[in-house]
């Protein structure tokens, strides 16, 4: 049995280990929660209940997990940080905890099993809720290392989280069976699992890297990233007009006369741009103006765009009155491209940041619409679309319109390619977490993003990390923080669906069955009981 200082160190040391995975070192995510399951062993093991402190101690190493890890966020909001982290915390102790409980009585040897349904359970439900973080995620960690991570093409992220739970919980059950024994002999068979289980996976996804290879079917991109401050700036000192100089500038610069499509960043385009007359908004006739030089040629481009509710017309619960017009509105963080025709394609954020783009439940809660974070250039809660589309050009290209934080959700992104996208466009504005972990993190998904649907990915963000990512999800090239100036580069389309395109996060609904089970058979005993 360990001391109260004991488990305190053990839930210290599991956080930190967990920081370093995601800061430094990926492949320290194998051993991080393992001083969280001897820690859980123990208050297992332990004469009297200790369910309330495994909780307490869970939630602590969870926390450090996450401010280690995520502490960029603050850099927007200090509270909207600590009350992030906090609620992501607290859900990953919730489930922890109840792990331990359903342990506990359901008494069976593979109690570890539990652990595992829960978890991936957890992580399946988190990318569906209305309040939804799902940045950590234990699969997403591999986004540096994904010459090992072939294999998401057919499991997705939640396919890593399961690879992580049995190492972790394999070395654990080793550690508990030598301490009991003190005997190396005792824990051969367990070690060597554990070696096959960690070199399997990895093996198989590099002959699998090795060997793929793209079909040649080359569209020329130039990814503009126009380096605009989101603090003193983009929001502040330079008009919308100034801006879309900056951008229309560098694309000028990476002009070679074969572009087929340039990118510009996460609501490049400010202002009150009415999608009914999107084609008298002035920087939709400033690019059009600059295509005219340039026939062929696409423009995608984040903007801010409104949609005006005639009288007769329902609003959402999105929609907002307008004090001049009286007429009631909704307001977008779009994507859109333009081209030489006259029918400007748009596509509307859906995955909105919460805090910062929408209040949660606002349906039930309308009243608490303009309490988010002022961030992006906006206030209340956005309004969103019920569906995925792809943009659409001549050619047969169809190009997935991805904005910012959307980029975070594997199944979410898999509805693009059905839709049709062959090829997959992030924009994003990064700006606001500043020089940190936080960019390389983001950018780190969406190479994710390209394993699984095996497409080529164009990323621009405002002040970076802009990017080339090719199918096999490397980094073909990148402009770092704070460099001004246009990635061009061929990128190969794919319309094949990969298996995880599919049939989506299958591991998060067997899961879910299970968990289901388990708690099923806990209901059961406890009725029987009585």
């Amino acid at each position: 049995m360990y001391s109260k200082h004991q488990r305190i160190f053990l839930a210290l040391s599991s956080g930190i280990l967990s920081g370093i995975a995601w800061n430094i070192f990926p492949a320290v995510i194998f051993i991080a929660l393992v001083p969280l399951l001897i820690l859980e062993n123990d208050l297992a093991s332990a004469e009297t209940s200790k369910s309330g402190s495994l909780f307490w101690l869970s939630w602590l190493s969870f926390i450090i997990w996450n401010v280690t890890a995520a502490w960029w966020v603050g850099y927007a909001s200090i509270p909207g940080a600590i009350a992030l982290l906090s609620f992501n915390s607290f859900w990953m102790a919730i489930v922890f905890w109840l792990f331990h409980i359903s342990k506990s009585k359901l008494k069976i040897k593979a109690g570890w099993l539990i652990l595992i349904a829960y978890w991936l359970s957890y992580e399946y439900i988190y990318m569906r809720t209305e309040i939804s973080w799902p940045w950590f995620n234990l699969g997403n960690i591999f986004g540096n290392m994904t010459e090992l991570v072939q294999w998401y093409e057919y499991t997705g992220t939640l396919g890593g989280s399961l690879w992580i739970l049995f190492i972790n919980i394999g070395v654990a059950e080793a550690f508990r069976v030598f301490i009991s024994s003190k005997s190396l002999k005792s824990i051969g068979l367990r070690l060597t699992g554990i070696i096959v289980l960690l070199l399997l996976p990895s093996l198989l996804s590099l002959q699998m890297y090795y060997n793929y290879r793209e079909i040649p079917n080359p569209v020329k991109v130039a990814v503009i990233q126009p380096n605009i401050d989101p603090y003193e700036e983009k929001f502040g000192n330079l008009t919308p007009g100034d801006q879309l100089r900056v951008i229309l500038n560098e694309a000028e610069k990476a002009n070679n006369g074969d572009i087929d499509y340039f990118i510009g960043p996460e609501t490049a385009i400010l202002g009150k741009n009415q999608e009914s007359k999107i084609l008298e908004s002035n920087s939709v006739i400033s690019i059009k103006q600059f295509l005219k030089k340039n026939p062929g040629i696409k423009f995608v481009i984040g903007a801010e765009t409104q949609k005006e509710y005639l009288p007769k017309e329902k609003p959402s619960y999105t929609a907002r009155k307008n004090d001049t017009t009286h007429l009631w509105e909704d307001r977008f963080n779009s994507a859109i491209q333009v081209d030489s025709s006259d029918n400007v394609q748009i596509y509307h954020k859906s995955k909105l940041v919460t805090g910062v783009e929408k209040m949660p439940l606002l349906r039930y809660l309308k009243f608490l619409e303009k309490f988010p974070i002022k961030l992006g250039g906006t206030y209340g809660s956005l309004g969103t679309q019920n569906f995925r589309e792809a943009f659409r050009a001549a050619d047969s290209t169809s190009v997935a319109p991805i904005i910012c934080f959307e980029s975070v959700y594997g199944k979410y992104v898999t509805d693009y390619v059905k839709a049709g996208a062959n090829i997959l466009f992030v924009i994003t504005n990064d700006g606001w977490w500043k020089n940190s972990t936080g960019t390389w993190q983001h950018l780190n998904l969406s190479r994710l993003r390209a394993i699984e649907t095996r497409r080529s990915v164009a990323r621009s963000a405002n002040t970076g990390i802009s990017a080339i990512i090719n199918q096999r999800g490397d980094l073909v090239n990148y402009l770092d923080w704070a460099e001004k100036g246009a990635l061009v580069a061929n990128v190969n389309k794919n319309s094949k669906l990969t298996f995880y395109t599919r049939h989506g996060d299958y591991p998060g609904k067997i899961a879910l069955l299970l968990s289901l089970i388990s708690f099923g058979a806990i209901l059961i005993l406890k009725w029987r009981k009585k």
